[in-house]
């Protein structure tokens, strides 16, 4: 099926390296995100966002700079 939808450009940019890095599409992506499908065990303790969306803490939290330095290196 066809949508569009509209993402902040951190989610975007997220969505994009996952996709790389699984050598999926971003629809792929975001089809296994919303599915639940293609997702590693949990192994701590599952907490939703105030959206609803499952969330889990393994440590500190990724910003969007921590993304942008990541993708950084992949470029050089």
């Amino acid at each position: 099926m066809r949508t569009t939808i509209n993402l902040t450009p951190e989610a975007y940019h997220i969505a994009r390296a996952v996709a790389r890095d699984r050598n999926q599409t971003m629809s792929e992506v975001i089809s296994d995100f919303v599915t639940g499908g293609n997702q590693p065990a949990p192994v701590g303790e599952l907490k939703f966002s105030a959206a609803g969306f499952p969330m889990l803490e393994i440590g500190g939290r990724v910003t969007s700079e921590d993304v942008r330095r990541i993708l950084d290196l992949d470029d050089e």
